[in-house]
């Protein structure tokens, strides 16, 4: 059966556990103004990339802000946060303060599993904000879109609303189960 936790007009996670053994499988996606991002009918994943994602968003919220991000608007964000967007070719020709950079806004790379492969999905957390960035590799008909920084989509949510769903999610997986978060 699969599970929505939260408001799709809003923030939710769509969730379905196939397996508990040998690890925790299912399926997930994120519902995002009614957006939904991650490929949710393919093959089943492995949860606990997803988890952790949610994980870090709520225990290591202050790893998700750089000051120099005041006051840009969110395609400014992302394209600060996601180096080459525009051109990948760049890494090639760049300075080593650059290349610092770089690895400087690699916190912001969420790895959420598999099934998130043809999107970026990003987060930025400031003043209990917690602002979804998001860039889709793909149209609605499956076509491989060209980077279009028009095309790039940002949602501000309280993070006690990603927290509420976390805590929803835990109470959905039997604590035997549970992914060891490393926190």
């Amino acid at each position: 059966m699969d599970t929505v936790i939260g408001n799709k007009q809003n923030f939710a996670i769509e969730l379905k556990i196939l397996s508990f053994i040998p690890s925790l499988y299912g399926k997930t996606a994120i519902w995002i103004n009614e957006e939904k991002i991650g490929v949710f009918d393919e093959n089943e994943v492995l949860l606990g990339p997803f988890i952790r994602s949610l994980h870090r968003i709520i225990f290591h919220k202050g790893d998700f802000w750089d000051p120099e991000l005041q006051g840009l608007d969110c395609k400014k964000i992302f394209l600060t946060i996601t180096p080459f967007f525009e051109n990948d070719d760049d890494f090639h020709n760049v300075s080593s303060d650059y290349i610092d950079k770089v690895i400087k806004n690699d916190k912001y790379l969420m790895f959420w599993g598999e099934n998130f492969d043809k999107w970026i999905l990003k987060v930025v957390i400031h003043d209990e904000i917690c602002t979804f960035l998001w860039y889709s590799f793909y149209d609605n008909n499956g076509l491989r879109i060209n980077e279009n920084v028009n095309l790039i989509k940002c949602k501000k949510i309280y993070l006690s609303d990603v927290v509420d769903i976390y805590k929803q999610l835990k109470n959905i997986i039997p604590v035997e189960y549970w992914p060891n978060l490393l926190s």
